[in-house]
């Protein structure tokens, strides 16, 4: 749901479900992944608001299913992105 990771500063890893459909409001804000990264199984279509923004993570990795590619100019779902690596990999 909304804000699930909100402020959760020392994630290991994080393995969302392979039935995730969408990734709410807030999710990983200013959430950060030590030492990994992020891959958004295949079946994800929309990412919410604000999804990431702030999240320090090693990469991300972004499903072909993905029908809404957030970006800060129209949802500000990466705004403040601190990603170490600047690797987005899109299927």
């Amino acid at each position: 749901g909304a804000l699930a990771f909100f402020r959760f500063y020392n994630l290991e890893e994080v393995v969302p479900p392979s039935t995730l459909q969408k990734i709410g409001h807030g999710v990983f804000w200013d959430a950060n992944i030590n030492g990994n990264g992020l891959s958004v199984p295949e079946g994800v279509t929309e990412i919410g608001n604000e999804a990431f923004i702030g999240l320090s993570a090693e990469w991300v990795q972004l499903p072909a299913s993905l029908k809404y590619q957030p970006d800060c100019g129209n949802n500000y779902s990466f705004k403040s992105f601190h990603i170490f690596t600047p690797t987005f990999i899109y299927h």
